[in-house]
């Protein structure tokens, strides 16, 4: 059952790609220079977890930066804090600090601790509210109440007799037996799924044919083999999928567990 892995400690993680257009730097213009406002910084995926706190960002000079919090963005700029939704970064040459989310950033220069006891409980009033229905004997899906961050919560569990053959399996997984991997020259990316059942992984979270797997656990995808990768390196915690419906440029999230027998 579910709660088995509460008892373990199930690390709260949220995982969201936001791929807007963000305003670009001046020509000329220097990071150092300019107020965190005027700075090209697009905020991916965050996750908050006990071994630490990362965050994926891109920036108008570089694409897919992985820093943990107190990193550098460059010589100028820090990640201070990561939260659930959110990135803090501090100019030391301004001594500027902003707060920015998936979708824009803060008003005002702004420096706000977060709570990690306050999200702990909102995941465990989350977790024990949660209902299952079984969809298959090994596949369960899970509802939780309205107040709960649905990207930081598996939404189905998978138990899984099998081992390792269960992550080279493209129908269990829900990627079907003729998944697209990006090509070469390809702008689209990601990972299409072919003709999937909806008793598959994928297929249990409402994922279809045409729909693209772009990330797992933070880390793109271009064919179904880092895709098997990824979700078997999660081990028995939970595993944070990127998509996107059809050609759609928009990235989605939501998150499953596999629970290895």
């Amino acid at each position: 059952m579910f709660f088995g892995f509460l008892k373990k400690g199930l690390p709260v993680v949220s995982l969201a790609l936001a791929l807007g257009a963000p305003a670009r730097l001046e020509p000329g213009g220097s990071p150092c220079s300019q107020s965190l406002a005027q700075i090209s910084l697009t905020l991916r995926a965050t996750g908050v977890e006990p071994s630490g706190n990362w965050a994926l960002i891109s920036t108008s000079q570089r694409e897919d930066l992985l820093l943990s919090e107190g990193d550098p963005i460059d010589h100028c700029l820090v990640i201070s804090q990561v939260t659930n939704n959110s990135i803090i970064v501090r100019s030391a040459a301004l001594k500027d600090t902003r707060q920015f989310f998936f979708n824009g950033f803060s008003a005002r220069p702004v420096e706000r601790k977060a709570s990690p006891a306050a999200a702990r409980d909102g995941f465990l009033r989350a977790v024990a509210g949660h209902s299952l229905t079984p969809l298959s004997s090994n596949l369960d899906k899970i509802e939780y109440p309205p107040y709960s961050n649905n990207n930081t919560l598996p939404h189905v569990v998978y138990k899984n007799e099998r081992g390792a053959a269960l992550y080279e399996d493209l129908d269990a997984l829900g990627l079907g037996q003729n998944p697209q991997p990006r090509s070469p020259d390809s702008e689209i990316a990601g990972v299409t799924i072919g003709d999937n059942s909806p008793n598959s992984i994928f297929g249990a979270l409402g994922l279809t044919t045409g729909d693209r797997i772009v990330a797992i656990n933070g880390h793109e995808v271009s064919n179904p083999q880092d895709i098997g990768r990824l979700m078997r390196e999660a081990g028995n915690t939970p595993i944070h999928i990127g998509y996107a419906e059809g050609e759609s440029s928009g990235v989605l999230t939501t998150a499953a567990l596999i629970k290895t027998l």
